[in-house]
């Protein structure tokens, strides 16, 4: 079958089409072309194949003039809360600085877990973007992070799908939704312009818009840890994939740009000594090697790891850790199957000069 299929509005990045690219390769879609002046892509696929692209999508808007069920998404969303064209349901409880875009992680879901039973692994979950995204494209995912409060908002976000809000701002009713201790931290503890009641009444209407979309979404699994990516608990060759963004070491101060209630944020004892942010290159590159020597044990033969790196201003100088760590997972065996670039756009990451987006497959 032969396919047209539009851009979604607003993608206007190299790296974008790129990655849309890389996408359907990965999806199965076969002679693949792109008008640059009209924006579209052509392609030709299987009838099944064609329905997958159409449900797990992160860059196209319709489909043989089918508007895709992101694009559908969007819209929705953006009938909620108008001014955010690249964040839906719970990713907009928390805005987290240095995070993944959330159509970032999901082509990179699609690039390492083409099908649906898959199961992936985030090592740095941070805000659980790449676990709501997995949950999205109906593939089973693990979200683990050093700090309490990072995994606790990543399974409150996969909870926003599976648990209703029973909010009443003058009954306080179901206080104890996860959801809500995630809002309640990014509006008291952030300095943003959103009172809390706002944002649980603007989360609580997605939540009734995600319920028009819940029998197209493939069921799935999501697992939470706190814990080290120096240590695993996984046994070798257990994941399908592996798609995450590392801390930049001490570039981003995540516990105090990204705060959570006291208690949360307190990383156990036994774990301090793996917490990746520091100044010293050498302790970084050390526990680093621990994690992508980790990356390597759990995941699959021909498993695939999508990872963000980025290089580091500090006093003028540029500390090159892409090529670093290209090098050092190359070693490790692993093939190098994409290399994105991807410029820096969000706050918090002022000392980061871009991003290169990586794609292996262990051999």
């Amino acid at each position: 079958m032969k396919v047209t299929a539009c851009l979604i509005e607003n993608l206007n990045r190299y790296y974008e089409l790129q990655l849309c690219y890389a996408e359907l390769v990965s999806l199965e879609a076969s002679n693949i072309s792109f008008d640059l002046l009209k924006e579209k892509f052509t392609f030709e696929c299987a009838t099944d194949v064609l329905r997958k692209i159409w449900y797990r999508t992160s860059w196209l808007q319709d489909i043989n003039g089918e508007k895709t069920l992101l694009a559908q998404i969007i819209e929705a969303n953006q009938k909620v809360i108008w001014k955010y064209a690249d964040l839906w349901f719970p990713h907009l409880c928390y805005p987290f600085k240095a995070r993944m875009r959330p159509q970032i992680a999901r082509s990179l879901v699609n690039l390492v877990a083409p099908e649906e039973e898959s199961w992936i692994l985030d090592p740095f979950c941070g805000s659980g973007t790449t676990n709501v995204e997995a949950y999205l494209c109906g593939v089973n995912s693990v979200g683990m992070d050093i700090i309490p409060f990072y995994s606790y908002m990543s399974e409150a976000k996969i909870s926003f799908f599976e648990e209703k809000i029973n909010w009443n701002p003058l009954l306080n009713v179901d206080a104890n939704h996860k959801i809500l201790e995630v809002i309640y931290s990014a509006t008291n503890l952030l300095k943003t312009k959103t009172n809390f009641e706002k944002r649980v009444s603007e989360i609580v209407k997605l939540q009734q818009v995600f319920q028009t979309f819940k029998s197209q979404i493939k069921p799935s699994k999501h697992v939470f840890k706190v814990g080290t990516a120096t240590e695993l608990p996984y046994p070798e060759n257990y994941f399908d994939g592996i798609v995450t963004s590392p801390p930049y070491g001490s570039a981003i101060e995540y516990e105090k740009e990204n705060p959570g209630p006291k208690e949360l944020m307190n990383i156990p004892r036994n774990l301090k000594a793996f917490q990746i942010l520091t100044k010293d290159e050498t302790h970084y590159k050390q526990l680093m090697e621990l994690c992508f020597k980790e990356m390597w044990r759990v995941l699959k033969r021909n498993g695939r790891l999508a990872i963000i790196l980025g290089n580091q201003k500090r006093k003028g100088k540029i500390i090159d850790y892409i090529s670093w760590g290209k090098g050092e997972l190359i070693n490790l065996g692993f093939e190098l199957l994409y290399d994105f670039t991807e410029l820096i756009s969000s706050t918090g990451t002022r000392n980061i000069l871009y991003d290169r987006i990586l794609v292996f497959q262990k051999k």
